[in-house]
C-alpha cells in the first residue's frame, strides 16, 4: 500500500511547473537612459539563478526600443499580436515616460501586466487605463514634496528662494513646492524666475544677494543652474542650493566650491554624478538602478504567479495589489494606482570631497 504523501509527492514531481512567460523590452539609443540594454541583463540573471522544483518556469521574450512613443507602440503592438499560448502575460520594460505611456494603453487594452522600471512621468499611472500597469520608479511630481519635506526638517528658520527658468515644467515643479511649503507654514522669501540661455546670471545673483537668501532651490534646467551656481560661487557667498537630479548631473564645478553646499535630491536607488573634486570615486556599481529595479519586476511578478498558483491575469494582479514582495531591492508593494511605496526622493550632499546619503 503506497504511503499518500509519497505518492502526492510524485503527482506534484509528475505536474507541469508553472509557466510565465515575460516580455523585457530595453531602451536603446537614448542619452536619458545610459542603461536601458540593463532590463534584458537582470531577466536573464533571474531566469539563470531560477531552481528547478519550484514549481514555476520563466521564458523570456527579449524586445528593445528607443525611448520613443513610435517605437514602443510598435513593440506593444508585436507582443500583443503573438499566438496565445507565446503571448506574455507580463511585460517588464518601456523605461522612457513617452514610450511606456503610450504602449501602457496598447497593454491594457489587451490585458496584459506592464511594471516600468524607470517611467517616472505622473501620467503613467493617472491615466490608467486598467488596473494593469505598475511601475518601480519614482514619480517626477513627488519631488516638490520631498524638496519641502527637507526645507521643513532642516531649513525652516532660513530665508528660502524658489529659482527656475520659464518653461511648463520648471514652473510647474517650482509651483508645486511653493504650494508644498505653505502647507508646512514656511512662506518664501523670493520667487525668482530667470531668462533661458543666457550666458551669465549676475542680475539674478544680485537678488539673491539683495533678498539675502541662505536656501536656494533649483530643481530643473541644469545648463542655467551650473551657469547661475557658477555666478553665485564667484561672488564667494555661503548658501545652501537643493538641486534636482538632473541639475547635479551637471552642476560642475559649482557645486565644488568652498561657498555652497549643494544637497541633490534624486530618485530611489539612484547615485549621485562623480564630481570634480572627488579622488576616490567608487565605480559605478556592477548592477545599475535600471537593473535592480528590472530584477525586482520580474521577482514581483515570479512572487505573485507563486501565490497566484497559476499566471492568469487577474490572480497576478490581485496579488500585486495586496501583498508585498520580497525583491533584490527589499519589500515591493504597491498603491491602489501601481504606484510603488518607496521614498521617492533622498537627499545627498558633498562632504571631504564625495558624495554622501544626507542622514549620514
Amino acid at each position: 500500500m503506497f504511503n499518500l504523501a509519497v505518492q502526492a509527492d510524485q503527482a506534484m514531481a509528475q505536474s507541469p511547473p508553472t509557466r510565465l512567460i515575460i516580455a523585457v523590452v530595453a531602451a536603446e539609443g537614448s542619452p536619458h537612459q545610459p542603461h536601458g540594454a540593463d532590463v534584458i541583463a537582470a531577466a536573464r540573471d533571474v531566469e539563470i539563478a531560477l531552481k528547478p522544483g519550484t514549481g514555476l518556469t520563466l521564458q523570456l521574450i527579449e524586445r528593445r526600443e528607443d525611448c520613443s512613443a513610435d517605437t514602443a507602440e510598435a513593440v506593444a503592438r508585436e507582443l500583443v499580436a503573438l499566438p496565445p499560448d507565446e503571448r506574455p502575460q507580463a511585460v517588464v520594460g518601456h523605461l522612457c515616460s513617452p514610450a511606456a505611456i503610450a504602449a501602457a494603453r496598447i497593454y491594457a487594452d489587451a490585458g496584459i501586466i506592464m511594471i516600468s522600471p524607470g517611467a517616472r512621468h505622473p501620467r503613467l499611472t493617472e491615466l490608467r487605463r486598467a488596473p494593469l500597469i505598475f511601475r518601480l520608479a519614482s514619480r517626477d511630481d513627488r519631488l516638490p514634496y520631498e524638496i519641502a519635506q527637507l526645507v521643513a526638517a532642516h531649513f525652516q528658520d532660513r530665508r528660502i528662494a524658489l529659482v527656475h527658468e520659464q518653461a511648463v515644467q520648471a514652473r510647474a515643479i517650482v509651483g508645486e513646492t511653493e504650494v508644498q511649503l505653505r502647507i508646512l507654514g514656511i512662506k518664501p522669501a523670493l520667487r525668482l524666475p530667470y531668462v533661458h540661455g543666457e550666458r551669465a546670471y549676475h542680475a539674478v545673483v544680485d537678488r539673491l544677494i539683495s533678498a539675502e537668501a541662505e536656501v536656494l532651490v533649483i530643481p530643473t534646467q541644469p545648463v542655467e543652474a551650473r551657469v547661475l551656481l557658477s555666478n553665485l560661487a564667484e561672488r564667494g557667498r555661503p548658501a545652501t542650493v537643493i538641486v534636482g537630479d538632473i541639475v547635479a548631473a551637471v552642476a560642475g564645478e559649482a557645486i565644488a566650491s568652498k561657498h555652497l553646499q549643494v544637497i541633490a535630491m534624486l530618485p530611489w536607488l539612484e547615485h549621485p554624478p562623480p564630481s570634480r573634486v572627488q579622488t576616490a570615486v567608487t565605480a559605478r556599481p556592477e548592477r545599475s538602478p535600471t537593473w535592480l529595479r528590472s530584477q525586482a519586476a520580474v521577482e514581483v511578478l515570479m512572487h505573485a504567479a507563486r501565490r497566484a498558483q497559476g499566471v492568469a491575469v487577474e490572480a497576478l494582479v490581485r496579488v500585486l495589489e495586496t501583498e508585498s514582495a520580497p525583491t533584490v531591492v527589499g519589500p515591493i508593494r504597491f498603491d491602489t494606482r501601481g504606484d510603488p511605496l518607496i521614498p521617492a526622493y533622498t537627499p545627498w550632499v558633498l562632504r571631504d570631497g564625495r558624495w554622501r546619503p544626507r542622514a549620514q
